[in-house]
């Protein structure tokens, strides 16, 4: 893949979800690279502060207060960027309500959780994606392109948390590829992006907590902390996506940003986060940090075998767990 030539700083941005955390981090990042940014969520006021933030770098981030489990609000939201912009570049699916959720009841076997807990995983988060993707789609299609971005996870390789979390991420991957095949001809790309390990607000949160469950249940949680990634690195991929000349030949792949820093050669502040596909991270992450200094940095892992080795790991923990 090449970095077009081309200005996609002018681009229309849409991301959903973008009060904290990944979205936040993309949306200001798109500011400053000079997009006109609309950015969602339910806390207006925390919208608002992000586009004052952007502001300070002369940037341009408008907020639209938006439940995304509400479809009229949804339907709002495209409504209001093409009466005002005529067009839509690029979409990024970021909405996700069951995070707290799922860290609170993750001691919980799935059939002790709330009748609800499909939903809290996957209304706000890979049904919305749907509706988004439809909408942005309508909009991309006349003008013969545009890019759709779903956020992934690793949990989409294999069991994480609980089942109706992992098999929502599961279902956003195969979303973008089975989308790709009748966007494709039209000129719009879609692709699923993986971040890694992201200090979001709620990570730090849930690390700083003196009886933190997270830490308690998830020992190496710490680790992957400490080299996670910042949201900022998140909109460093995002814009080296909407950048790439051959973005089509993407369309439907699900990709990492660790994957994009090593293609296109930017870093975090300096700094090379925790990659889940590389061998020596994953036996540094399990606390054998002498073994790991032996295993050179670029051998990784195919996605296949990661998520052999998570699932079968993860399953084993989760039944001595509920033993």
């Amino acid at each position: 893949m090449e970095l077009s030539r081309g200005d996609t700083s002018r681009s229309v941005c849409l991301i959903t979800g973008g009060s904290r955390g990944v979205g936040k981090g993309v949306a200001l990042h798109l500011a400053k690279q000079g997009c006109t940014v609309y950015v969602t969520g339910r806390n207006i006021d925390a919208l608002q502060k992000i586009a004052l933030e952007a502001g300070l770098y002369k940037s341009n981030i408008n907020p639209i207060q938006c439940d995304h489990a509400r479809d009229a609000e949804v339907r709002h939201v495209f409504n209001t960027i093409e009466k005002e912009q005529g067009c839509l570049d690029l979409l990024v699916n970021n909405a996700f309500s069951g995070a707290q959720y799922v860290t609170e009841n993750s001691n919980l076997p799935f059939w002790d959780l709330s009748e609800d807990a499909w939903d809290e995983f996957n209304n706000v988060g890979l049904r919305n994606h749907y509706r988004c993707t439809v909408f942005a789609s309508r909009m991309m299609v006349k003008r013969g392109r545009g890019l759709i971005i779903n956020i992934s996870s690793i949990a989409a390789l294999g069991y994480m948390m609980t089942p109706s979390y992992a098999v929502g991420k599961c279902a956003i991957d195969r979303l973008t590829k089975d989308c790709s095949i009748e966007l494709r001809q039209y000129g719009v790309a879609i692709v699923s992006l993986c971040p890694g390990s992201v200090r979001t607000e709620y990570f730090e949160e849930c690390m700083s907590r003196e009886n933190s469950k997270l830490r308690k249940q998830q020992p190496e949680a710490q680790y992957f902390f400490d080299r996670g990634e910042s949201a900022s690195f998140v909109g460093q991929s995002v814009w080296s996506l909407l950048q790439e000349e051959n973005i089509l030949g993407t369309s439907g792949e699900t990709v990492s940003t660790a994957d994009l820093s090593r293609l296109y050669g930017f870093t975090d502040n300096g700094h090379r986060p925790v990659d889940f596909c590389c061998l020596r991270d994953l036996v540094e992450a399990s606390g054998h940090v002498w073994a790991a200094k032996i295993i050179p940095e670029f051998v990784r892992l195919p996605r296949w075998l990661l998520s052999i080795l998570l699932s079968s790991s993860i399953a084993a923990k989760e039944r001595s767990k509920h033993a």
